[in-house]
């Protein structure tokens, strides 16, 4: 799934951003991971120890589009075991990060989010056209079997709409993207 909402109302997104983190009370070397998912409340990533619940954290989160990374305190949440032995995935929780930050994360995962939906609709629409002109083309077949109907439901005119609705969902797929 690509989107979750979390406790904190967050949406979070699935995404694969470079991630640096250093544990603040340590004063232990910077580390680099990666965000597994991210949202304007905090992010999800691996590290390759497991990390103390209510640890805080400074951390650095790159994204693609912006020249600078977002920096913000965290504090870690959860630690779990991950499906790769030896690594964990981190849960933290940001308790300090710039509001143009956080709103930038919102917006992008918004954003996303509003792309992902409205490909969606246009996939759902897409089948339904293919599966009128499928619909159209059978009723066709069996009207030229029985000569029945005629004007509307003409097999001319059923082949000519199934026809119509076949391409519209070829054009209404290969345009998605």
């Amino acid at each position: 799934m690509m989107f979750r909402r979390n406790r904190r109302g967050f949406t979070r997104l699935a995404t694969h951003h470079l991630l640096k983190f250093r544990i603040l009370d340590r004063g232990a070397e910077e580390q680099i991971s990666f965000a597994k998912d991210i949202g304007g409340g905090g992010v999800l990533f691996r590290s390759r120890e497991n990390l103390k619940k209510g640890a805080l954290l400074d951390l650095q989160v790159q994204f693609p589009s912006s020249p600078e990374p977002i920096r913000a305190i965290a504090k870690v949440v959860h630690s779990v075991p991950a499906r790769a032995k030896g690594e964990y995935d981190v849960g933290a929780q940001f308790v300090e990060i710039d509001e143009n930050a956080r709103d930038m994360i919102s917006d992008k995962v918004r954003t996303v989010h509003k792309k992902l939906e409205g490909g969606r609709t246009m996939k759902v629409f897409s089948i339904l056209c293919m599966f009128v002109g499928i619909v159209s083309a059978l009723a066709a077949i069996g009207l030229q079997l029985t000569k029945g109907l005629q004007t509307l439901y003409e097999p001319a005119n059923l082949i000519a709409y199934a026809v119509i609705f076949l391409l519209l969902s070829v054009i209404i797929t290969l345009n998605r993207d």
